[in-house]
């Protein structure tokens, strides 16, 4: 699916790496972020986006072509990022989470990981697409929209809820779990809860994880480890 997205708008992202090129990418963090690359990527770049950041990480939002960009961070809270020991180098969590993506194919378990892949660099700064997604922040499951995300019932939360307590698995979220069960199978469900303790993949929380269409992903799992 990604690579078909960037194939069909291979234009469109070259244009955006061209805007990127004025923009200052060195020493970049979330406090500099909205400065050094959204105001300058605004003014040479004349279409509609919106953007977002976590602390290793900043994200342009392309609503229209179906995908975002994400540029990791160097710098968190004024101090070096240092902890991304999965990454191509260990302050891209960006390549972390690529490298993830790419073990997690290997294991059979790519479909609950939502594919981030370099598309190139700026000035040497590595830049990665990935498919959008809308997370679980964003859900209001109380109004009517529940029934266009969550098809499982209050049976299936309980089950995914006593799998966790039965083998000590970290909780995520319940409805988003009993989705995973229902559209993947007890088995997929226990392979990819075992995975994650296994592997130490965390921060899973309301923001990183959501749906793409009815499909239950996460899509950042690059945790954070300063």
């Amino acid at each position: 699916m990604l690579e078909e997205i960037c194939k069909k708008y291979d234009t469109e992202i070259k244009e955006i790496l061209n805007a990127l090129d004025y923009c200052f990418l060195d020493e970049l963090d979330q406090d500099s972020f909205e400065m050094d690359v959204v105001c300058c990527f605004e003014d040479h770049y004349k279409k509609p986006f919106n953007w977002d950041n976590g602390a290793t990480k900043g994200v342009l939002i392309f609503k229209n072509y179906g995908f975002v960009i994400k540029i990791p961070f160097t710098y968190c809270d004024g101090c070096e990022l240092c902890g991304a020991y999965e990454g191509d180098t260990d302050w891209d969590y960006c390549s972390q989470e690529e490298n993830r993506y790419l073990k997690a194919k290997k294991n059979g378990l790519s479909q609950i990981f939502l594919q981030t892949s370099c598309i190139g660099e700026v000035d040497e700064h590595p830049i990665y697409i990935q498919l959008i997604a809308e997370p679980l922040d964003k859900i209001d499951y109380n109004d009517s929209r529940k029934s266009n995300h969550s098809k499982s019932s209050r049976d299936e939360i309980k089950v995914v809820k006593m799998i966790n307590e039965e083998n000590d698995y970290s909780w995520i979220n319940g409805l988003w779990e009993a989705d995973v069960f229902t559209m993947y199978g007890g088995k997929y469900y226990h392979r990819f809860k075992k995975y994650i303790k296994d592997n130490c993949i965390n921060d899973l929380r309301d923001a990183n994880v959501g749906y793409v269409g009815l499909k239950p992903v996460i899509l950042d799992y690059a945790g954070f480890d300063s």
